[in-house]
């Protein structure tokens, strides 16, 4: 506590020298906690569902001769026609324990009186017990609410559709939701957070894959092998590898591949065919759910992290260099306190312990311009993204922006305390107060403290110019 109260009173002597110092850093921190929220909600957070690290994405590269209907859920690659679709379910595997299918769809919904346009998942049978997601209300879709096209009027809410456009409505269950004009009996609701397995969307109706003749009339496509429009995952088996999965079911794909699609195809050429049989599937991580905007968003948001990252190095070196310019006046302090019995790694647990406190009021500055920075963020991201994702200043991210603080506190602060920390005042006193060699040491780094600070300054100003 004794070094606690010293360290507030050094900080509080030198106000304008504290002040600028947790302004640089707090915007520096702030701007990279923003940019990492970003990445956390779309790249890195794993779906509310059981064990979500054994779920895999399905894809099949390779010509997909036909009529092919793909989207938001991910590329042309990855959609599979509906024959495909119920072949790959019905496989058993050791190494797999299922595979279920979705597709999203948009949807205009009434209940009671209330109409409202939204968006909505055709799902497999599988899809919910699959996932192992529980009911908010009522059930959810199993095999038996599948089994039969066109034949399962049935249809399960979106939580956040059943909380806000219904509020919440607990006598919702056995009664009548008309989606895209046909009236469905409303079986259960999912539970808080979730919001399917397509990143960007956010189903506000899940009805039974078998339905999708009934949501569009003009569909005829359940026995068409070369119309590809139906998305598909899979969770591993206890103990399975990614790479096992894959090898067993691309073997079982190839061959319905060879033996039943392969005679289908016509106006082909020979090459086209032989890529054709030779088409295997593709096994990917699942935990994220599936969405091309992954992809479309990793880039840039990677890229505006390091930005960032080179924002708050030009912080630190800026406050670095505050911290000598001040270190070279403190000098004959710290070498008075030497000579009156002060080891010197007393010496530097205490300027450390000064740039730790700058770097934590930073951090607490930081979250407050993150907040700010994240709403303004916001605007920038697609209107169906933003609405189906959860951005903010959560436990993670208040971890990542308390490490960087940590971080940056260390850098910034151990030079200083380093060569403050060296001087004795015999030293001090031949050389004229500190005009020897250790200044001329001191002057040396600053110069290139700021040479670093304008190079990087140009870097991200030229980055920002092409943009």
């Amino acid at each position: 506590m004794r070094e606690l109260r010293l360290a507030f009173r050094s900080r509080r002597r030198t106000p304008f020298v504290t002040l600028v110092a947790i302004l640089s850093l707090a915007l520096g921190i702030g701007a990279n906690a923003a940019i990492y929220s970003l990445m956390d909600a779309m790249l890195l957070r794993s779906l509310p569902v059981q064990d979500p690290a054994t779920l895999v994405n399905i894809a099949v590269p390779g010509p997909n001769p036909g009529s092919q209907s793909c989207g938001q859920a991910g590329g042309c690659d990855e959609v599979l026609s509906y024959p495909m679709l119920r072949d790959l379910e019905a496989f058993e595997a050791p190494s797999l324990a299922g595979v279920a299918g979705h597709v999203p769809f948009g949807v205009n919904l009434a209940y009671d009186g209330r109409t409202t346009s939204g968006q909505g998942a055709q799902v497999t049978g599988s899809y919910f017990p699959l996932l192992g997601v529980r009911p908010a209300l009522g059930r959810l879709f199993d095999e038996g609410d599948d089994s039969e096209v066109g034949g399962h009027f049935v249809a399960v809410l979106g939580w956040d559709y059943w909380k806000n456009a219904l509020g919440g409505d607990p006598e919702v269950l056995n009664r009548s939701v008309v989606v895209n004009g046909e009236s469905l009996t409303v079986v259960g609701v999912a539970p808080e957070g979730f919001r399917g397995t397509v990143l960007g969307a956010s189903p506000d109706v899940f009805v039974p894959m078998t339905m999708r003749g009934v949501m569009y009339p003009w569909f005829d496509g359940w026995e068409d092998r070369r119309w590809y429009w139906a998305y598909a995952f899979a969770r591993l088996a206890p103990g399975a590898t990614l790479e096992q999965a894959e090898e067993t079911l691309s073997a079982h794909y190839n061959g319905i591949i060879r033996d039943v699609e392969a005679p289908l195809q016509q106006a082909m050429t020979e090459e086209s065919m032989e890529r054709f049989r030779n088409k295997e599937i593709v096994l990917s991580e699942g935990f994220r759910g599936q969405s091309n905007t992954h992809e479309e968003v990793e880039t840039p948001l990677r890229l505006l992290l390091g930005i960032t990252g080179l924002v708050l190095l030009i912080a630190c070196a800026n406050i670095a260099n505050l911290l000598l310019a001040r270190g070279a006046n403190r000098q004959t302090e710290m070498a008075v306190r030497g000579s009156l019995g002060a080891s010197r790694g007393a010496l530097v647990r205490q300027l450390m312990l000064e740039s730790l406190m700058l770097a934590a009021a930073a951090g607490v500055a930081g979250i407050v311009v993150g907040h700010f920075t994240l709403a303004l963020l916001q605007y920038f991201v697609p209107a169906e993204v933003g609405a189906s994702i959860e951005v903010g200043m959560n436990g993670v991210v208040l971890a990542f922006t308390g490490a960087i603080a940590l971080g940056t506190g260390f850098l910034f602060g151990i030079y200083p305390a380093l060569h403050a920390s060296r001087a004795d005042l015999a030293t001090l006193i031949r050389a004229g107060s500190g005009k020897g060699s250790s200044a001329r040491a001191a002057t040396r780094f600053r110069t290139a403290l700021v040479t670093a600070q304008i190079a990087l300054s140009v870097a991200l100003l030229m980055s920002a110019g092409l943009f």
